[in-house]
């Protein structure tokens, strides 16, 4: 169970507990959900946060979707009726994660730099991965072992890695590297 105190209008201190804990001004609070620090103003009637809408919407803090800083950190607004709301981060759209924001537009645009090497750094990391479970083979004892068919598979294998960068395929697994 949670235990919090309030003073001037903030929650003062959090406990966690199976009993109410002896001190003045404890006040249950089963769904709490904030931290020491947070005003009273930030909690619904259950004692849990509210969410950055509905913050907004009653007034308590400002909204600043809409706005950036230039190099100089000067703060500037953008006229928030036309803006295009940046895409969310699903597996459908990933790829958006490298987009820019148009200032004269007010439209997200992909960032085609961005994006290739973005896509370069996953290749990358993947090739890492895999030559980490399979480099295994150029060991001189396991090497030894592989027939003349498999030397050949594992060596186009691990070429077809090192080229990925430049044909942008990563290349499959022989079927005998899961044996």
């Amino acid at each position: 169970m949670d235990y919090i105190t309030i003073t001037d209008s903030k929650v003062s201190g959090h406990y966690c507990a199976s009993k109410k804990p002896d001190k003045e001004g404890v006040i249950e609070a089963p769904l709490f959900n904030a931290y020491v620090g947070v005003p009273l103003d930030y909690l619904d009637d259950n004692y849990r946060i509210k969410s950055e809408e509905v913050l907004i919407s009653e007034g308590i803090i400002k909204d600043n979707r809409g706005v950036y800083y230039d190099s100089g950190k000067q703060e500037h607004r953008i006229n928030m009726p036309g803006i295009d709301p940046k895409p969310t981060w699903t597996t459908e759209i990933w790829n958006h994660i490298t987009d820019v924001l148009n200032h004269e537009t007010l439209k997200w645009e992909a960032d085609n730099e961005a994006m290739t090497e973005h896509e370069d750094s996953l290749l990358r990391k993947n090739r890492k991965s895999e030559f980490i479970l399979f480099d295994k083979y150029q060991l001189p004892l396991l090497w030894a072992e592989l027939t003349e068919g498999q030397k050949t598979e594992y060596t186009q294998w691990r070429s077809s890695w090192l080229n990925v960068p430049e044909t942008r395929i990563p290349p499959e697994r022989p079927e005998w590297f899961d044996e």
